[in-house]
């Protein structure tokens, strides 16, 4: 997608520049300009004179920067993402605690039962 915005902006940007006399010339430097606007670089060196060269220009720096957040999120998210190993891990300590859980209410009712048994021992002594 990205290539094809590049390509596409240069196309654009060249006919909207072509014999205004401006510093996009040819189709290298549209695409010079076209590479470095869409990845925020932005040298300076080359850049649109006409207001429909400057309507593509901000369409491919938001184009770059959108580009660039999904990109970013992605590899964020490779790094973070927790392995198979660590799933299974977590699923099995899931399953413990789950054990765990019902040893616990099993023990609880038969302490209220072990309770009561004492208290009704002590009403009858």
């Amino acid at each position: 997608m990205t290539v094809l915005l590049i390509f596409i902006g240069s196309i654009l940007v060249l006919q909207a520049e072509k014999g205004l006399g401006g510093n996009i010339n040819n189709a290298g430097d549209a695409l010079w300009w076209a590479i470095t606007t869409m990845t925020t670089v932005g040298y300076g060196d080359k850049y649109p004179f006409s207001f429909e060269g400057r309507i593509i220009a901000a369409i491919l720096m938001f184009a770059g920067i959108g580009l660039f957040g999904v990109v970013s999120g992605f590899v964020a998210s490779w790094f973070i993402a927790p392995s198979k190993e660590e799933k299974k891990e977590s699923s099995e300590l899931q399953k413990n605690v789950n054990t765990l859980q019902l040893k616990m209410e099993s023990l609880d009712s038969k302490m209220e039962e072990i309770i009561g048994y004492l208290k009704v021992k002590e009403d009858l002594e």
